[in-house]
């Protein structure tokens, strides 16, 4: 028997099963004892083909609960005052978006993939989580409220009829659209960006070179603009120290032209003595010869 006939003769058997039941939450526990079961079988099959029939059932059930609960149910929750309950519906939603990502996955695989096994068990895991905080949690806060159960269970039986016709194939339930599985359909066109980033890496290189060049000429630049600067700086010490030389010379010139001048004074000065005595003795001899004439 293949997935499809098996998924149409247990949909018979749990028509016939919910409308002997007269508490909607009762058919809500069915439904988890289903998928619970599947869970189970999966572990133990071994024939071809088995474990993917097995996570085909699971699917179509998994989607028909979950829109129901969400449809019909999870909506009673806002007539409680209680915020608990609230909270409590919202992260409800928000673990069917992630069964709903795991299943979305799974879409594409079949047993033969390696990580076919460890996805569906990830799959039970969630549901088993989901699962106990509805028995445990929900279930007693809406037994709590003022609810039709009688009305509940005739809407929750009609709408459920509807979806198993609608979802009686795996082709049928719609991939996720949610932020999640967007990016992981988004993950090739990342590759394709890592890629153009690279290239765009390698065209930014002749680019840098560029700025190295750049950067090598501007620091030649400052070394000429600081080789002209110290040649200034040169020159300008170099004619500061002519000056002085020139300054020195100069003084030594004046200095040694005074020095001529007052040694020729002191010559002057003792050459007028001796010319003083000569003509004294000149007078003297000449009143000499006076006298002796």
């Amino acid at each position: 028997m293949n997935a499809k006939l098996k998924v149409v003769s247990h949909e018979k058997e749990n028509e016939e099963t919910m409308r002997a039941v007269s508490d909607p939450l009762e058919m809500l526990k069915m439904d988890h004892d289903h998928v619970k079961e599947n869970f189970e079988k999966f572990e133990s099959a071994s024939g071809e083909g088995e474990k993917y029939s097995i996570f085909v059932d699971t699917v179509l059930s998994l989607v028909v609960h979950t829109k129901l609960e969400e449809e019909l149910v999870y909506p009673l929750l806002e007539e409680s005052d209680d915020e608990e309950d609230e909270d409590m519906k919202l992260e409800a939603e928000e673990e069917h978006r992630v069964v709903d990502f795991v299943i979305t996955e799974m879409k594409g695989m079949d047993e033969s993939d390696e990580k076919f096994d460890a996805k569906f068990k990830v799959l039970s895991e969630l549901v088993k989580h989901h699962i106990k905080e509805e028995e445990e949690e929900m279930f007693p806060s809406l037994r709590e409220l003022d609810i039709d159960f009688d009305e509940l269970k005739e809407k929750m039986l009609d709408l459920k009829m509807e979806l198993q016709e609608t979802y009686s194939d795996l082709d049928a339930v719609e991939p996720l659209e949610s932020p999640a599985m967007q990016k992981a359909t988004k993950k090739k066109p990342a590759a394709k960006s890592k890629a153009k980033t690279t290239a765009a890496k390698k065209t930014a290189k002749p680019k840098q070179k560029g700025r190295t060049a750049t950067k090598t000429k501007a620091k030649a630049g400052a070394k000429k603009a600081n080789s002209k600067a110290s040649g200034k700086t040169a020159s300008k010490t170099g004619t500061r120290t002519s000056s002085k030389a020139k300054s020195k010379t100069s003084s030594s010139k004046t200095r040694a032209s005074s020095t001529k001048k007052s040694t020729a004074k002191k010559t002057g000065a003792k050459s007028k003595p001796a010319s003083t005595a000569g003509r004294k003795k000149t007078s003297t001899t000449q009143s000499k010869r006076k006298k002796s004439r």
